[in-house]
């Protein structure tokens, strides 16, 4: 089965000035049931630890870059198979986030991904200077993954547009319009890659602080069925 073009729901908190605070809700009723939907997320702040995924929800990956307290940055990746049911999704954690910071989240869905194993193979990258933002370097084990790219910043210098890299498609992309400017971009490859290693930059605001990641969107298994048998009957004279 063919991955196709995702679904991108709203993005919370968006191209606003942004307020800060320790949890956020994600509306994703409008993915397609059966599907894998995923709440990628950035926030201003690297929290005390791993933030748990909301109930029913699997954390594929995160990371964070710097201290809480100062400048710093957390970015989470959380699926879940879509359900009736499924509609407002709240991400907090009592315990690991605590600091109120400002955050960037958007749920999105591309159909035809496996709905057991996802992704695979991602690999992170810490930015802790300048305008551009590179992803870790990951191998697909096959030649029919689309490659997902997560860029987040986090700085105090302007509200600059994300450029993604030349071989992506972006398909998210905010920044505060306020300081501190917290980001998120978003983007795929827009079809299968090579089985050989992949890396990507993308541009954005002059920041310290920020991360990157790229991992491997996995096709759903084609069925397997066989044909109904078709049986003949013979009848007449012999």
């Amino acid at each position: 089965m063919a991955i196709g073009t995702p679904w991108v729901g709203s993005v919370v908190e968006g191209n606003v000035t942004g307020t800060n605070g320790t949890s956020v809700t994600v509306d994703v009723s409008g993915a397609t049931n059966g599907e894998v939907v995923w709440i990628i997320g950035t926030l201003g702040d690297a929290e005390i630890g791993a933030i748990t995924a909301p109930a029913g929800w699997t954390s594929f990956g995160q990371q964070s870059e710097g201290t809480s307290g100062g400048s710093s940055s957390r970015t989470v990746i959380f699926w879940k198979v879509k359900g009736s049911g499924d509609t407002n999704v709240t991400v907090s954690d009592a315990t690991n986030w605590t600091v109120t910071t400002k955050r960037q989240f958007v749920p999105i869905s591309w159909p035809g991904v496996d709905p057991t194993t996802p992704a695979e193979s991602i690999a992170w990258a810490t930015h802790t200077t300048g305008t551009s933002y590179a992803t870790g370097s990951g191998t697909p084990t096959a030649a029919n993954r689309w490659a997902m790219a997560v860029f987040s910043s986090r700085g105090s210098t302007a509200s600059v547009a994300w450029t993604p890299d030349a071989a992506l498609t972006s398909r998210a992309s905010v920044i505060n319009t306020g300081n501190p400017y917290v980001g998120l971009l978003v983007a795929d490859s827009n079809g299968a890659v090579t089985q050989a290693a992949h890396s990507y930059t993308s541009t954005g605001q002059t920041a310290s602080h920020g991360l990157g990641a790229v991992l491997f969107l996995i096709p759903a298994a084609a069925a397997t069925g066989k044909p109904p048998s078709t049986i003949s009957q013979y009848t007449g004279f012999f």
